[in-house]
């Protein structure tokens, strides 16, 4: 994976899926629990969806850990790991 590539896609990705959560800070969103004590929104999701599809359609070979996403465990056999926490960081 070439690391400059990576920086700049991610840094695209990012701006993309924080305009999508800055979008819901003067609209209406609907929270869900994952259970109980730990909420998420429809602008995680969004943002999770958004940097799913931009970095893992870049990087296949990538693997990928969200805190949206259900993990499969797929991503320990992976070189490279997409670490993702859409809303908080």
């Amino acid at each position: 994976m070439d690391l400059q590539i990576a920086l700049t896609t991610a840094r695209a990705a990012a701006r993309e899926a924080g305009d999508r959560l800055l979008s819901y800070y003067t609209s209406h969103f609907t929270i869900h629990h994952k259970s109980a004590g730990n909420p998420v929104t429809t602008a995680d999701l969004e943002a999770n969806t958004i940097l799913h599809e931009a970095l893992i359609g870049a990087f296949p070979q990538a693997g990928w850990l969200s805190e949206e996403s259900l993990d499969n465990g797929e991503r320990l056999q992976r070189e490279w790991v997409w670490i993702i926490d859409p809303l908080d960081g």
